[in-house]
């Protein structure tokens, strides 16, 4: 594959990773559904099929810039990838739960005594007054004094999940060769996609 072809498509992946996360953020908030509890994510879905429907059209009228079923694909990964990490049970509940001991901490539930004190300073948020402008919103990350309180457990936290992604893509290259080559498994979950990137998939149905 041509260095400009991968470049192109992970320009085009990276700026829809940014339109996914945002619908996935309102469709927990507005009680839409969870994309990611499945998987078979549907959102992701929806945008490779307007995505493809998109380049159609472009191969009609500008054939030498459409897409081809390889930058297709790899778009497809991306947004797979960025949901099960921005979704339901990963940083939609790890980012409540970096304050979420010291907001909810009680003198009846002694959580304090029990077992924050273990809890380092660089891996939680701990200023009530801070967490308490996050729980109530009205508010901003983009002062001085949140920024540097939130700043350090971000960080901690995104280079947790980048070694966490980094392992199991690892994983995936020492298993590939026994699940693809011996046992040749078919994955059915790819095959929708697999199917709807092919140039003469909306022929075959229409």
């Amino acid at each position: 594959m041509k260095t400009h072809t991968r470049l192109r498509a992970l320009f085009i992946g990276t700026v829809l990773i940014f339109a996914n996360s945002y619908w996935m953020m309102n469709a927990s908030i507005f009680g839409a559904g969870y994309p990611t509890t499945v998987s078979l994510f549907y959102n992701v879905i929806f945008i490779l099929f307007l995505l493809t429907s998109a380049n159609l059209l472009v191969q009609k009228y500008l054939p030498k810039v459409a897409l081809n079923r390889a930058e297709l694909l790899i778009v497809y990964a991306m947004l797979c990838i960025s949901s099960a990490v921005g979704g339901l049970d990963m940083l939609q509940v790890l980012i409540p739960l970096i304050g979420g001991v010291f907001r909810l901490a009680t003198p009846e539930n002694e959580w304090e005594s029990l077992f924050a004190k273990y809890i380092p300073d660089w891996i939680a948020v701990k200023d009530k007054e801070i967490l308490r402008a996050y729980d109530l919103g009205e508010s901003t990350l983009y002062t001085a004094e949140h920024f540097k309180a939130w700043l350090t457990p971000i960080l901690v936290w995104s280079a947790f999940i980048f070694v966490l992604l980094f392992v199991m893509v690892c994983i995936n290259s020492v298993l590939r060769r026994q699940w693809i080559e011996n046992e040749k498994l078919s994955y059915p979950i790819i095959q929708l996609p697999s199917e709807l990137t092919k140039s003469n998939f909306f022929d075959k149905k229409l």
